[in-house]
């Protein structure tokens, strides 16, 4: 008769080598397909974290400038005003030259800044130009162009003014040349201004187009692969490999992709492509906020690599399992039996009343559920019995110690006097005047009384052990303490004692707790209670002055 260990051992090897190859051919034939979603999810990733964060740096430029055009259009009074009120205008010119200059200044990648007035409106002044020096980095005010001396469609001069307006929104122009400031490369952000029925002019700001290419040109994905800028028509603006750019039309026979293919930016779309050395890559795109279009590109043999890799491991993992297999099936068998060994001597433990034995069992068999309940039984009456002694050990009235846990915490203290490095401090409390409110109240009256008092006894000593020993009566048995905490203890102690006075009108003579503490000395302690007697006279001395400062000191407490 074949033993269970080899029947064990023949199916699940039989099992494991049936699955290893049925996984195996669909591993590999679906390896292709894994590795191509994979790598679209991460150029997809990639291009989605990065347009995000080229959009975040073109929305904080945005916001700048409507901030400036915000104060600008609330503060603009009617062009008739202008002309009648020179001196108005030029208030009006110098605040906006102010807020622009400031931020221009403070907005990254920032060339120049203006306030352009219709030209037909005929107002005293035409404007603002604030251009930055490249030697100081200042801006400085700038001859203006003359926007009648060019053609509405002339963009290198006057398409920042016209095009916004032909809008009727604010809009982010395409990068161009501006042949104003010494054909420099650059997006202008342009806000057109419309107030009293009529065209008022235009704010813009102009931003260097480097800015955009330095954040593009440090994307990286994969090990080799980098992003390139199109404009929205689908000119490459700035690509790694055609320092020059690339126009549209020339899109498809330079990287083998169409310029329509790319403005799609569809988020699930993979195009494939080549480089400058013809080498096959895979990308993807994105349409950033200001129309242009980030696109990722990746070596198609990068992504091939991750497909044959996936492979190889696949076939390595595949030999790993089965060797595994074999090995944990020798000894699962062995196994088997040790569980049910270990619940039996746990069994037995509990029926001997031990509810501090160790129920493991990992498996989840039969075995397991066997074990997790009897754990979980286990745990329920730890649980009750935890709740038995709570309620035996507990003040129900305060919520502190009660007397069976004062005497535990004494038996305790007084082992630890034993060693050499033993060290406590005992504070009694005694509440003053219950039995005054108790005769004139009711015994309801003086039970809240008991409450407020042990709260602030609660926060003062929260750190260490709180009994009630009497009606009126506390201790803390105060492990490690020294006189310099118990001085600081009593100290606020007093403190909460006069918070509370102050703000409660309850009690008549308000409520007063003497207190004493008392250092364990090693010398001269010999048991607990001699440094329990040291802390009661004391506490007893506190009592008298609070009768004298109070002016009862011939009333007679419980005390």
């Amino acid at each position: 008769m074949k033993s269970i260990r080899t029947k064990f051992l023949v199916l699940i090897l039989s099992c494991v080598l049936l699955s290893s190859a049925a996984i195996g051919g669909v591993g590999i034939i679906s390896a292709s397909t894994a590795v191509d979603e994979n790598s679209k999810e991460i150029m997809g990733l990639v291009g989605s974290e990065n347009s995000h964060n080229i959009d975040h740096l073109l929305s904080s430029i945005e916001q700048s400038l409507t901030i400036a055009y915000t104060y600008s259009i609330n503060h603009l009074s009617s062009p008739e005003t202008y002309i009648e009120n020179t001196g108005l205008m030029d208030e009006y010119i110098k605040n906006v030259t102010d807020l622009l200059e400031n931020t221009v200044q403070n907005t990254k990648g920032g060339l120049s800044a203006y306030l352009r007035f219709n030209p037909e409106l005929e107002l005293p002044n035409d404007g603002i130009f604030l251009v930055k020096d490249k030697e100081t980095n200042v801006f400085k005010d700038h001859e203006l162009t003359n926007i009648n001396d060019y053609e509405h469609d002339d963009i290198s001069h006057v398409g920042w003014y016209y095009l916004p307006i032909e809008a009727g929104k604010a809009i982010w122009l395409e990068p161009y040349i501006n042949k104003n400031l010494n054909d420099t490369y650059m997006i202008s952000y342009v806000i057109p201004i419309f107030k009293y029925n009529r065209t008022i002019g235009i704010i813009g700001m102009d931003i260097d187009v480097r800015l955009l290419i330095d954040e593009v040109s440090s994307i990286n994905a994969y090990n080799t692969g980098f992003a390139f800028l199109c404009s929205s028509d689908g000119d490459i603006i700035f690509h790694k490999d055609y320092s020059n750019g690339v126009t549209s039309d020339k899109l498809k026979e330079t990287i083998g992709v169409d310029a329509y293919d790319i403005l799609q930016c569809d988020s699930n779309m993979v195009l494939s492509g080549w480089n400058s050395n013809g080498q096959l890559m895979k990308m993807t795109s994105r349409r950033l906020s200001n129309g242009m279009v980030l696109v990722i590109s990746v070596p198609a043999n990068e992504i091939d690599d991750s497909r044959n890799n996936l492979i190889q491991q696949t076939f390595i993992a595949l030999g790993i399992v089965i060797a595994i297999t074999v090995i944990l099936t020798i000894e699962c068998t062995n196994m088997t039996v040790k569980p049910i060994r270990h619940l039996t001597d746990a069994a037995r433990k509990i029926a001997a009343g031990d509810l501090d034995v160790d129920i493991e069992c990992r498996s989840k068999d039969e075995i397991g559920v066997l074990a997790n309940g009897l754990k979980e039984t286990v745990k329920s009456l730890n649980g009750y019995i935890e709740c038995i002694n709570k309620q035996a050990y507990t003040d129900a009235a305060t919520g502190v110690g009660n007397k069976a846990a004062y005497a535990d915490a004494v038996r305790k203290t007084e082992i630890i006097m034993k060693h050499d490095d033993a060290a406590f401090a005992v504070a009694v409390m005694d509440i003053n005047y219950l039995k005054r409110y108790n005769d004139k109240f009711g015994h309801e009256f003086g039970d809240m009384l008991i409450s407020d008092a042990a709260g602030i006894i609660k926060k003062v000593f929260d750190r260490y052990s709180i009994f009630r020993i009497g009606g009126d009566e506390f201790a803390a048995i105060m492990l490690s303490a020294d006189s310099d905490t118990c001085e600081e203890l009593k100290k606020d102690f007093k403190t909460e004692l006069s918070i509370f006075n102050s703000g409660s009108t309850a009690y008549e003579l308000g409520l007063h707790i003497a207190i004493g503490t008392a250092v364990y000395d090693s010398q001269d302690d010999t048991a607990y209670i001699d440094v329990f007697n040291r802390a009661d006279r004391e506490m007893y001395i506190d009592k008298q002055e609070i009768k004298k400062k109070n002016g009862t000191e011939n009333y007679v407490d419980n005390r």
